[in-house]
């Protein structure tokens, strides 16, 4: 089943049909252009929260919530909106029974 999810009204979560996740958050501790920003509360006070660059991640839930390698770590920051436009294309266009060293390797190929 796909569905939407909000984290702390400074990000969003996608599961697609295939049972792959993508997290796209650019609040406050998240690396993005808001990393440094100390309140974080700030995003729930405010009426539009942006940033010109997101922190990704990508698991799915056949593999039991594993994070997927993006480089080097289960993370991917600092990325433009282009960046985790590719990211969900990829994603939600990738068969179900990838593995995570897969999808690794499929993402790879975004930020060559």
């Amino acid at each position: 089943m796909s569905r939407f999810s909000i984290t702390s009204h400074k990000g969003v979560g996608i599961t697609f049909e295939n049972g792959w996740q993508v997290s796209v958050q650019w609040g406050p501790g998240n690396y993005c252009d808001n990393y440094t920003n100390n309140d974080y509360s700030l995003p729930q006070k405010t009426e539009f929260w942006s940033s010109n660059t997101a922190e990704i991640a990508v698991w799915s839930r056949s593999l039991g919530g594993e994070f997927v390698e993006l480089e080097h770590d289960v993370v991917r920051g600092y990325c433009t909106a282009d960046e985790v436009a590719r990211v969900i294309h990829k994603v939600s266009t990738a068969k179900s029974t990838l593995t995570n060293k897969q999808m690794t390797k499929r993402l790879k190929v975004i930020w060559k």
